[in-house]
């Protein structure tokens, strides 16, 4: 009888904990036709009295497209109100999302939380459902983690592909990417490469590949940090991204860590434009990168950033940074440093850097960080050789050779510097201002830079600064 009494009981002590099957519901299907799907997950009640549940609810309440059942009671308004559990005893939560995947204006990817609340305690579950058809991938999708776990993988522009909680192609595999595909990474995912990545857009802008979020409302176009970016790690070797634009990450492309004997650059870079990130643009740690016709703007710290040491080389780029809604541009534009800061000490790395043709401008006095730990003993060199740039290093400086520094500008600099549309201004001094008839040379690696970013021919004498060569 006591035994019975003490079940019983109702304990309101917020110590009292409940346990939970899982933490994620993810409703792993690709539908091709309106449908809807069921899945659920179980609360334990492992103390010795009961506990009532006060409420279980989805955050986003009637509207949302998902809905719940508790132990058979069908929710008013997607809340289910004062239910108890006896002690080792459990509530089963079955939760139901109904779409049309084929809706394109439906998220990629969408999410709601079922919300349990009892003794003044709330815990989230995540529910995950594709909102369109696509390809999944990532971790709980029947895709797996791993791309090109048994060979080389190709993926094409049939469907939109969406990574959710990023992804890794291994050592000794190449993951190429066909003309006008689009990849989606959800929130903070990161496609992770220790093999090869082989990005293969086309000319015409329409066969670009594109790397974004998962938000594809308007209100989300030029939104930083919605995902993580593009990370080749140490064993990567012979990455190319040609005719892409990467946009709305954290980081565009981490090279980290990577050796500088290599035949071929670590990263080549062609016709690319990386914008809109939170934080740097290209981040290269001891990296050898070879780009050409490459536009990077709007970066929340820096559109180039290169520590400890490294090769690069750069032709025909435009780097160009302003404070916007989302971004409060203070960092320079381009850093290059030869050194790491360690707990023991400082690892100081060789550092070659070229930039040639390339137009360095922003909102501040100094866009141009050049962070020599050793000052002058050999192991650093840089060259800017006909390039623009804003700076307030000085001009007789053996970095800069025929360069424009702090040109007086004013709107003549870029057709629309404010809707970031960085075409040159019929007045722009980057006209007929370059080398010309030059390739990008890297190892093995040629960048041919006989027309522009976009596909317009350079052809007479005299090229323009920058990525666009002046129409007309």
């Amino acid at each position: 009888m006591l035994l019975s009494c003490r079940k019983d009981t109702i304990t309101t002590d917020p110590g009292a904990w409940l346990q939970f099957s899982t933490d994620t519901l993810m409703f792993d299907t690709v539908f091709t036709t309106v449908g809807s799907t069921t899945n659920g997950f179980l609360i334990y009640n492992n103390n010795d009295a009961k506990i009532r549940v006060s409420s279980i609810n989805i955050a986003g309440g009637s509207n949302s497209p998902y809905r719940i059942n508790v132990d058979g009671i069908v929710a008013t308004n997607n809340v289910v109100e004062d239910i108890e559990i006896w002690p080792g005893d459990s509530l089963y939560v079955f939760v139901e999302v109904t779409l049309d995947p084929n809706n394109t204006n439906l998220p990629l990817v969408i999410e709601d939380t079922v919300q349990v609340n009892w003794n003044g305690n709330t815990e989230n579950i995540m529910a995950v459902a594709w909102g369109q058809d696509a390809y999944f991938l990532g971790p709980n999708t029947t895709n797996g983690y791993l791309v090109g776990e048994t060979g080389d993988t190709t993926w094409t522009s049939e469907k939109p592909i969406v990574i959710y909680d990023g992804i890794i192609v291994p050592p000794n595999r190449t993951l190429t990417i066909s003309p006008g595909t689009q990849v989606h990474i959800h929130n903070d995912g990161i496609l992770y490469v220790q093999g090869t990545l082989n990005v293969q857009g086309g000319v015409d802008s329409s066969d670009w590949v594109i790397f974004q979020g998962t938000r594809l409302e308007s209100w989300y176009d030029e939104v930083p940090g919605q995902w993580g970016g593009i990370h080749l790690l140490a064993a990567s070797t012979n990455n190319t991204i040609n005719n892409a634009i990467i946009k709305n990450a954290i980081v565009g492309v981490r090279v980290d860590s990577l050796p500088v004997n290599l035949p071929n650059p670590n990263l080549s870079l062609y016709n690319v434009t990386i914008k809109n990130m939170y934080d740097a643009g290209i981040l290269g740690i001891t990296s050898v990168i070879a780009g050409a016709n490459c536009v990077i703007h709007d970066c929340g710290r820096y559109n180039i950033q290169l520590e400890y040491g490294g090769i690069s080389v750069f032709g025909n780029s435009t780097f160009y940074n302003s404070s916007t809604r989302y971004i409060d541009h203070k960092n320079p534009i381009i850093r290059i440093a030869n050194y790491l800061p360690t707990e023991e000490n400082i690892l100081v790395s060789s550092t070659d850097v070229q930039l040639y043709n390339c137009l360095i401008y922003g909102s501040e006095d100094e866009e141009i960080q050049l962070d020599d730990y050793l000052e002058g003993t050999g192991d650093y060199n840089v060259l800017f050789d006909h390039c623009i740039l804003k700076t307030e290093i000085s001009a007789d400086t053996s970095a800069f050779q025929n360069c424009l520094v702090n040109p007086n500008l004013s709107d003549t600099l870029f057709v629309n510097a404010y809707e970031r549309d960085l075409r040159l201004h019929e007045l722009s001094p980057a006209i007929n201002a370059g080398l010309s008839n030059y390739l990008i040379t890297l190892g093995s690696t040629n960048l041919d830079l006989s027309s522009d970013r976009n596909s317009v021919l350079r052809n007479d004498d005299n090229w323009d600064i920058g990525a666009y060569e002046y129409v007309e």
